[in-house]
This record gives structure tokens, sequence and C-alpha cells, in this order.
């Protein structure tokens, strides 16, 4: 089986190994790998993880071990057209752009910390769910970003450790000053269906790692049913995390926010796992 990339990082480390990341940090049009993905190179040639697979991924391998005579960080462009000097000839198309960075033996923890550090929670909904979560998310190592169409709401006095606050006009512009990535985590909280709703309808077209939305059973199958018409498969509405939170009990916006953190603990734990 092959191993999965934090536990590879996770065996370097405890073996006082060095070795490098090399992580996709932007991509212009298509590309195989999206940004975020990332693979280990050790110094022996093995390596673990992916940053899309293919020709892309056997010139990255190669570059990655270039790197252990390289001490400072560096960002490679790949252009994956066949009419381009750097040209891969993969039929995608698109534009890469790869972050390679050396670890020594002695500085490996510092990536393992960096990685946890890395998931961002937006949360959709500045009301009194949203305020128990964002202080617990924190604790957790979560980046908050709280959202809503709202002023009195959508206020850093409110939140002045949350990484952003940001006031949309309306729902229906949810994700106008938001780019998602594999590791952001996104929480429905808003104060009605139709905010919920609109939501919804956004991230599922957007990058992420988890979905969540509040609502009891009958909201979430209506909600659930305008979306269908909308044309979005009931896969795609099965990895919705809908109700919300992991199943403890709790009634209070602050422990319903205890059952969304819980539950993002457990997906962010399996990510960090692959």
């Amino acid at each position: 089986m092959k191993k999965k990339a934090t536990d590879f990082v996770k065996d370097l480390v405890r073996e006082d190994k060095a070795f490098v990341i090399a992580e996709i940090t932007d991509t212009l049009g298509s590309s195989p790998g999206k940004r975020g993905a990332f693979l280990v190179m050790a110094r022996d040639g093995s390596c673990a993880g992916t940053v899309g697979g293919g020709a892309l991924e056997g010139l990255i391998q190669k570059m990655a071990l270039d790197f252990f005579d390289r001490s400072e960080p560096h960002v490679e462009e790949f252009t994956l057209t066949e009419d381009e000097s750097k040209g891969l000839d993969m039929q995608c198309g698109g534009t890469a752009f790869v972050h390679f960075q050396y670890y020594p033996h002695d500085k490996g923890e510092d990536f393992l910390n960096s990685f946890r550090l890395n998931f961002t929670s937006y949360i959709f909904g500045c009301g009194h769910i949203g305020r128990s979560l964002e202080p617990l998310l924190r604790y957790v190592s979560f980046d908050t970003v709280m959202v809503d169409d709202r002023e009195e709401y959508a206020d850093k006095e409110l939140f002045p450790l949350s990484k952003d606050v940001i006031l949309i006009p309306s729902f229906e512009d949810s994700f106008s000053q938001i780019t998602t990535c594999k590791t952001s985590f996104i929480v429905i909280v808003t104060r009605g269906h139709q905010g919920d709703y609109e939501v919804l309808k956004q991230a599922l077209k957007r990058d992420h790692a988890y979905i969540g939305m509040i609502g009891s059973k009958s909201k979430v199958k209506g909600i659930y049913d305008r979306l269908l018409k909308d044309g979005f498969t009931q896969e795609e509405l099965d990895k919705v995390h809908s109700p919300i939170g992991l199943p403890i009990g709790g009634k209070s916006p602050e422990e319903i926010a205890v059952s969304i953190t819980a539950e993002m603990i457990k997906i962010r734990s399996l990510m960090e796992d692959l």
C-alpha cells in the first residue's frame, strides 16, 4: 500500500532525514493538480503525495531531487500546453505554479506544524451560532473567516481575532471576495432557508474539504430538492454534511458549535492522514 504523505513526512522526521516539498500554489486555466496539492521527496528518491499525476508529476519529482542542494525556496512555472517552451504535451492545458521547499533534517517539524495550520473555515452567518463557533474553531487551529450580508453582524469588533470579516451585498454573492481550495471548510449557518440555499448552491461549485449546512431534515430536503432542479446531482448533495455537526444532542448555540467543531476536527484528521 502506498504510504500517505503526512505519514511519510512523520517517518522522515523520526528518522532525522531531510526532504523536499513540492506544492501547487496556484493554477491558471485547467491543470491536472489543484492548488494545495503537494508531494514529498526524500533524498533517496522515494516519495509520497501527488500533484496531479502524468508528465507534470514526473517532471516535478525530478526537479524536487535537485533541491536537496538548494536551501532557498523557489517557485517554478509549468505551462501545460504543447506550444509553450516548457510544454508538457498534456491535454488539460493551463499553467501550474509549484513551490519547492527544502527542509533539512532538523526542520521537518516546521512543515508538519504549518500544514496543520493551513485549514481555513469560512463561516457564512455571523449570528448566534457563528459567534459561538468562531472562537472554538480558532482554539483548535482553524483559521476563521466570517461572512454576512448585515453590516451590524459582519463587524470586525465582534470577531477581533478572526483572519477576516467580510461584508457582502447579499448571499447571492457569497464568494465574490473568497477563493477556496481543497483545505477550505465551508460552514453554512445563515439566518434563513434562502441564505443557506444561496450559499450552498455556490459552495458546491468551489474547491473545498468540507461543506456543512445547518437545518432540520425537512429543511435540508427542501433545499436539496431545489438544487436538484438546478442541475446538481444527488451524489454531490450526499457529500454535504447536513444537518451539520456530530449528533451529540445539544440544542443551544454553544452546544451546536461544539458538535460542528467536532465534526470538522474529524474531517481534518482524515485529510491529514492522506
